[in-house]
């Protein structure tokens, strides 16, 4: 099925079938940064929103500190519009990439350690950092 899928897709379909893409959202005062990073799991961090394109897939991954601020309702306040758009600004960019797509790209809203987690985990590469701390454990 995907070597059919491959081959019948444009260039830049398949290359995103083969490398997908990491699009990194964070906030600076209040404007808005979009910045393409590599698949690697230092990028996630509590403060940003993290768009995963693996084009049968794609992922919108809040930090902590968004979510958190986003269920406290902050964006439903004036004074706070500029977070609001913060958080338009990833979902409207997941629903520009699928909605031209066949198959239709299973599409996943998750925070950081939610169960939905799993499909940017797997995407992911391990970082250095993460490696150092790992210890192996022999019974």
């Amino acid at each position: 099925f995907n070597r059919m899928i491959l081959m019948r897709e444009s260039v830049a379909n398949s290359l995103t079938m083969l490398q997908p893409t990491l699009m990194k959202y964070t906030l600076e005062g209040t404007e808005t940064v979009c910045q393409p990073v590599q698949l690697d799991s230092s990028e996630r961090s509590a403060d940003c929103v993290l768009l995963l394109d693996t084009f049968f897939t794609v992922v919108v991954w809040y930090g902590k500190h968004i979510a958190a601020w986003r269920n406290q309702g902050l964006q439903d306040q004036e004074d706070y519009a500029y977070f609001r758009d913060f958080l338009a600004l990833p979902a409207q960019d997941a629903r520009d990439l699928i909605v031209d797509r066949f198959p239709l790209p299973l599409q996943v809203f998750t925070d950081e350690d939610g169960s939905q987690e799993r499909f940017l985990s797997a995407k992911l590469n391990v970082s250095e950092q993460q490696q150092q701390g790992y210890t192996r454990r022999v019974v």
